[in-house]
């Protein structure tokens, strides 16, 4: 069972504006939707992402579980009116179907894994366009799903199904450290190469970073 929640954020509450400077704060709110037996369990992925428009700011999660947004809401959230809502997962997970498409969205951490002189390992963000259209289209292979972008000299009626909607390096605080992420945002369309792997991938997320609001996929009709 899996649950997929929106809350519309206040854009000019203080507290709205404490967590959007700090992922990792936003990670604890998160967190806070849910009891602590639940948070403790390994097994309880939950997902965030935040998403901005003109107008609204909007705050996403999918989880085994129900959440709770009601100490959230106190602090940026409406006084006064509910600003969220709740919705089970599963029956849209389910009509997902090999062959279909779909409009999708997804906040991941472009990164790649680099061997270091001591045998060690060390994350280096991707910060370039084409290196985060490869990151993207590597990675859709192996979760069910596949996107592209035309080669250089091909049919320039032929249209790259996806495009990088914004691109940063964040910096912020955790505890005594400071956290520099890469980040990327993919719009655009995909097609459903294999349904059970996607459906997966819709619930554990791709890519690292995930505590930090990175990996949430969503889907929308492709009409």
């Amino acid at each position: 069972m899996s649950y997929l929640s929106r809350m519309n954020l206040h854009p000019r509450r203080r507290g709205t504006t404490d967590l959007l400077n700090n992922p990792w704060k936003m990670h604890a709110a998160v967190m806070s939707c849910f009891p602590p037996d639940l948070t403790s369990d390994g097994n309880h992925r939950v997902l965030w992402r935040i998403d901005r428009s003109d107008h609204a700011i909007s705050l996403l999660i999918v989880s085994r579980d129900q959440p709770s947004f009601t100490h959230l809401q106190e602090q940026a959230g409406w006084e006064n009116q509910t600003s969220w809502e709740t919705a089970r997962y599963d029956p849209f997970l389910n009509r997902i179907q090999t062959g279909s498409s779909y409009r999708f969205r997804l906040t991941a951490n472009s990164s790649t894994t680099l061997r270091t002189e001591n045998r060690g390992r060390k994350q280096l963000g991707i910060l370039d366009a084409k290196g985060q259209q490869e990151w993207l289209i590597k990675r859709a292979e192996k979760r069910g799903f596949s996107v592209s972008i035309p080669d250089p000299g091909a049919d320039p009626d032929v249209k790259p199904t996806f495009q990088i909607t914004n691109s940063a390096l964040r910096r912020f605080h955790r505890e005594q450290r400071t956290v520099t992420l890469a980040t990327a945002q993919y719009d655009g369309i995909l097609t459903v190469t294999d349904a059970d792997q996607l459906r997966k991938t819709l619930t554990d997320g791709i890519g690292r970073a995930k505590g930090f609001g990175m990996g949430l996929l969503t889907l929308a009709p492709a009409g």
